[in-house]
C-alpha cells in the first residue's frame, strides 16, 4: 500500500473515532438534561413538603447548618437558598428563617457536635481496654483574648475536636477548668445513662495525653491522672471485685510530649549559640546602618534579607545560595536605604556567613529531615525511639569534630527520610577554597551542636535511654500505639479560629467552636449517614439541648468577664506601684544632676566633696549617690552598704561622713563602675581577635557546655534514682530479677570499677527495708549479698535497660 493510501486510511479511522465521540457526547447530555428534569421534580416535590407555612423542618435546618459550617454568613444564607432553588427547582420561596433563629441554629450545631463527639469517645470504648483516648491540648492569645483548644485522637485512630473555648487565662486551674466545663457538656448531651455516669466514663476513656511541654502541662496531666483515678470506680462496674493488679493497670495513664516543639527549639539554640560563636571571633562588631537588637548577626542578616527580597519566610540556605546575588543586586541601586545598607554590610562578613551557612546545613541535614520524619504515614510517639538515640549520638559527636557533617554525612537513612538535594544543598556543602571559612563554619557548627545537644536530652529525656519510655512495657506500647507524633493537630483549629475571627469579629465564640467542629470533625458526613429516623432524634435531642448550652455559655462569659475586670485591678496597682518606683528614681536621677553626675571612681568622690562647704551638705550628697547606685542602676552590694545607719549591739548607729564615703567606694568596686565609650567611640565595622584568643575562647565555650551537660544529666540521673529508689522501698521484691550496674572495689584495687550483674533473690529482709540484703551475681561469675538499696540511694547502683 503506498504512503496516500495510508494516510487515507488514518484519516478515516480519525473521522469515525470522532463521530464515535461525537455520539457518546451526545447521549450523556440527552442524558444530563433527563437527570436534571427529574432533579427539578423531586426538589420542586421536596421544598412544597420542606417549606410550609413556615414551619421548618429537620431538612431545612440541616441545609442552613450545613451552609453555616461552610462559612455562608447569616446575611447570605437566604440568597444561597433562593437562588439554588429558583435555577434548579424553579420554586420561589418567600418565607425563610429570621436571622436570629439562624444564629440559634449554630448552637444547635454545636449540640450535635457534641452528640457525634461523645459517642465517637465512647461507641465501641472498653474503658479496660488498654488502648483508649489520647487527649490534646494547646492555647493561644488573640486579639487580646486567651483561648484554649482540645482535641482526641480515639482508640481506633482519627483525631476530632473536642473544644475551643475561650478563657481568663493561661494557667494550669483556667486550663484544666475550661477541659472539665467541656467535658460535663459532653456528658450531658447523652441521652443514655446518668450525667455523672457518663462524665466518669469520658473521663476514664482517656488513657494518654499529648501535649507540648509548657509549664502548666505536668500539672495538668498530674491532675488529669488524681480525677481519672477518682472516677474509675463510677465508670467501671464492679470495680471493686477486681484485683489490685488489674486496677493498676487500668488506672494507669501515658504521658507524651510533641516532637514537633524539638525543631522549634533547635532554632532558638542556635540562634543562642550564634550570637555566642560571634562574641569569641570578634572583638567588636556594630553594623551602623541596623537597628540595635539583642540576635547574632548572622540571623539579623537572615531577617533583613527575608524583609528586603520576599514577603515572608526565613530561609537561611536560600540566603547563603543568593549571598553574591544579594550584594551585587543592592550595590547596583542607586538610592539605598539603611535597611539595604544594612544587608550589604552583614553580607560581607565571614564570620556572619559562616553562621548562615552553618543553619542552612543544619536545616538540610537535621531539622527538615526530621520533620519530615514525623509527618510519615503510620508512625506513632515511641517509634522516634531509635531516631532520637540516633540524633544523640550524632549531636555529642559532632559537637567535638562537625567535619564530617561539614563533608555532607546524613544523620538519617535517607532510605526512610530523604534530604533534598537542589541547588542550595550543593552549595552549602560545596567546598568553599577559603581555609579560614571552612574552620568557622566548622567551629559555628560545633557549638551549635552542643546547644542542641544539650535540649535534645532535656526535652526527650523520656524516649531516650534511661527514660521511662525508652524500654517500654507491652502496656505503654499499647497506650502509645495510637498517639501521633506530634501535637499539631491544635494548629488546625487555631489556623479556621484566626480566619473565622477576621471574617466575623463580632460572633460568639461558642459559634466559632461549632463552625470548627462541625468542619473537623465531619459533622455533615455524620449525620448524611443516619436513617431519616436517627436523623429526627438528634436534631430534637439537640434542638432541645440548645438552649442550655446557651446557658451555660452566658454564664462562663460572665465568668471571664470578672476574672479579667480582677486582673485589671491588680494591674492597676502594680501600674501604681511602678509610677511610685519611676518617681522615686525620677527624684534621685534630679539629685544626682546636681551633683554633677554620677561618681565613678575614688577621684571623682574627693574632687566633688572638696568643694562642698557643710558636713551636712556632703552627708546628703554620698546619700544620694548610694540611693541612685541601688535604686537605679541596681547596683549589687550588702544591703547594709546603701543604709544611713544600722544596728550595732542592740543600737543604732548613724554612718559618719568617712564611713558614707568608704561605702560608697566599696560599691563602686564591686559594681566595677568605668567610664563607658560612647557611641561615637565604637568601631563601625568588625575586629576580629587573634587566632591564639579565639582558639581559647572556643576551648572554654565547649568546656562549659560539657560542664552543663555533665550538669543535666547528673540532674536527671539522680531525679530518676529517687523515683525508682521509692519503688524499691515500698517493694523490695521489684528489685529481683533487674540487670543492674555495680559500682564497688574488689580486694586490692584502689579504684571503684562498674561491674554488670543480676539480683537473683533476698536473702535478709530488714525492718528498715533500706537495709534489705539481695544476693547478686556479677557476670564475671562472683556471687555476693548486698545492701543494694543503699548503694541504689548513694549512686553506687545503675539500672540497666533489658
Amino acid at each position: 500500500m503506498s504512503l496516500q493510501q495510508n494516510k487515507e486510511v488514518e484519516n478515516r479511522e480519525d473521522i469515525n473515532i470522532s463521530l464515535m465521540e461525537m455520539e457518546e457526547k451526545s447521549k450523556q447530555l440527552n442524558k444530563d438534561k433527563q437527570d436534571l428534569a427529574e432533579l427539578k421534580v423531586l426538589m420542586n416535590e421536596h421544598v412544597i413538603t420542606t417549606f410550609q407555612d413556615g414551619k421548618y423542618t429537620t431538612e431545612i435546618r440541616e441545609v442552613i447548618m450545613d451552609l453555616l459550617s461552610m462559612n455562608v454568613s447569616l446575611r447570605k444564607v437566604d440568597n444561597v437558598i433562593k437562588t439554588v432553588l429558583t435555577k434548579l427547582a424553579g420554586k420561589d420561596v418567600q418565607q425563610l428563617p429570621s436571622n436570629c433563629l439562624k444564629s440559634h441554629l449554630l448552637v444547635e450545631a454545636r449540640s450535635l457536635a457534641d452528640i457525634q463527639l461523645a459517642e465517637a469517645m465512647l461507641i465501641g470504648q472498653d474503658c479496660t481496654a488498654t488502648v483508649g483516648n489520647c487527649l490534646h491540648g494547646d492555647g493561644t492569645s488573640k486579639f487580646h483574648k486567651h483561648y484554649q483548644d482540645f482535641e482526641v485522637t480515639l482508640a481506633h485512630g482519627g483525631t476530632m475536636t473536642l473544644g475551643l473555648v475561650e478563657q481568663g487565662g493561661g494557667d494550669t486551674e483556667a486550663t484544666f477548668n475550661s477541659f472539665l466545663y467541656r467535658i460535663r457538656e459532653l456528658a450531658e448531651a447523652m441521652k443514655d445513662g446518668t450525667t455523672e455516669q457518663n462524665f466518669a466514663k469520658l473521663i476514664a476513656s482517656l488513657k494518654t495525653t499529648m501535649s507540648d511541654q509548657g509549664p502548666i502541662n505536668p500539672s495538668f496531666n498530674r491532675e488529669l491522672k488524681t480525677m481519672r483515678e477518682d472516677l474509675l470506680p463510677v465508670a467501671i462496674e464492679n470495680w471493686h471485685n477486681l484485683s489490685e493488679d488489674s486496677k493498676a493497670q487500668i488506672g494507669s495513664m501515658s504521658n507524651f510530649y510533641c516532637k514537633m516543639h524539638l525543631i522549634v527549639n533547635f532554632e532558638e539554640e542556635a540562634k543562642k549559640a550564634l550570637k555566642t560563636f560571634e562574641q569569641i571571633i570578634v572583638q567588636e562588631s556594630k553594623n551602623k546602618h541596623s537597628f540595635t537588637t539583642n540576635e547574632s548577626g548572622a540571623a539579623r542578616l537572615v531577617r533583613t534579607a527575608c524583609k528586603a527580597f520576599t514577603t515572608r519566610g526565613s530561609d537561611e540556605a536560600a540566603v547563603y545560595y543568593h549571598r553574591h546575588h544579594i550584594v551585587d543586586l543592592i550595590q547596583s541601586l542607586p538610592n539605598q536605604n539603611q535597611l539595604l545598607k544594612a544587608i550589604v554590610a552583614d553580607a560581607q562578613e565571614k564570620v556572619y556567613l559562616a553562621g548562615v551557612r552553618a543553619l542552612g546545613i543544619i536545616d538540610k541535614t537535621v531539622t527538615g529531615p526530621f520533620w519530615r520524619l514525623l509527618c510519615r504515614s503510620g508512625s506513632n510517639i515511641l517509634s522516634l525511639n531509635d531516631h532520637l538515640l540516633n540524633m544523640k549520638i550524632h549531636f555529642e559527636r559532632w559537637s567535638k569534630d562537625a567535619s564530617s557533617l561539614l563533608e555532607g554525612e546524613t544523620l538519617f537513612n535517607e532510605d526512610l527520610v530523604e534530604r533534598h538535594k537542589d541547588l542550595l544543598y550543593e552549595d552549602l556543602f560545596r567546598e568553599s577554597g577559603d581555609e579560614d571559612f571552612q574552620v568557622r563554619t566548622q567551629e559555628a557548627l560545633e557549638l551549635i551542636m552542643s546547644s542542641m545537644l544539650i535540649l535534645l536530652e532535656r526535652q526527650a529525656a523520656d524516649q531516650l535511654p534511661g527514660g521511662k519510655y525508652w524500654n517500654p512495657s507491652e502496656e505503654v506500647r499499647a497506650h502509645a500505639s495510637n498517639v501521633p507524633t506530634t501535637n499539631v493537630v491544635s494548629e488546625r483549629d487555631f489556623a479556621m479560629l484566626d480566619l473565622l475571627i477576621r471574617q466575623k469579629p463580632a460572633a460568639r465564640t461558642l459559634s466559632h467552636e461549632a463552625m470548627i467542629m462541625w468542619v473537623h470533625n465531619g459533622t455533615v458526613q455524620w449525620l448524611d449517614s443516619m436513617s431519616p429516623a436517627e436523623k429526627e432524634e438528634k436534631m430534637t435531642q439537640a434542638r432541645k439541648s440548645s438552649s442550655d448550652i446557651l446557658q451555660r455559655y452566658q454564664a462562663r462569659r460572665e465568668a471571664i468577664k470578672r476574672h479579667r475586670q480582677d486582673t485589671l485591678l491588680k494591674k492597676q496597682e502594680q501600674k501604681k506601684e511602678k509610677e511610685k518606683d519611676k518617681n522615686k528614681k525620677v527624684t534621685l536621677t534630679n539629685k544626682v544632676a546636681k551633683l554633677g553626675g554620677v561618681w565613678r571612681s575614688a577621684t571623682e568622690v574627693d574632687s566633688h566633696l572638696v568643694f562642698m562647704q557643710s558636713e551636712k551638705d556632703k552627708v546628703f550628697a554620698l546619700v544620694a549617690q548610694l540611693q541612685f547606685h541601688k535604686n537605679v542602676l541596681k547596683a549589687d552590694g550588702g544591703k547594709e552598704l546603701f543604709q544611713q545607719s544600722v544596728t550595732r549591739s542592740g543600737k543604732s548607729h548613724h554612718y559618719s561622713l568617712a564611713e558614707l564615703r568608704l561605702n560608697l567606694l566599696e560599691v563602686l568596686t564591686i559594681n566595677q563602675v568605668e567610664t563607658g565609650e560612647t557611641e561615637e567611640e565604637l568601631q563601625p565595622a568588625l575586629t576580629y581577635r587573634s587566632e591564639e584568643d579565639t582558639h581559647a575562647r572556643l576551648v572554654e565555650e565547649k568546656h562549659k557546655l560539657a560542664e552543663k551537660l555533665k550538669a543535666a544529666r547528673q540532674k536527671r540521673e539522680m531525679q530518676t534514682r529517687k523515683i525508682t529508689l521509692s519503688e524499691y522501698l515500698e517493694n523490695p521484691d521489684k528489685l529481683v530479677g533487674q540487670r543492674v550496674q555495680h559500682n564497688c572495689c574488689e580486694e586490692g584495687e584502689t579504684m571503684p570499677i562498674w561491674y554488670n550483674a543480676t539480683v537473683l533473690q533476698i536473702t535478709e529482709r530488714k525492718p528498715n527495708a533500706i537495709n534489705t540484703l539481695f544476693k547478686i551475681k556479677y557476670d564475671v561469675g562472683d556471687v555476693w549479698n548486698f545492701p543494694l538499696l543503699k548503694d541504689l540511694q548513694i549512686g553506687d547502683l545503675k539500672m540497666l535497660e533489658i
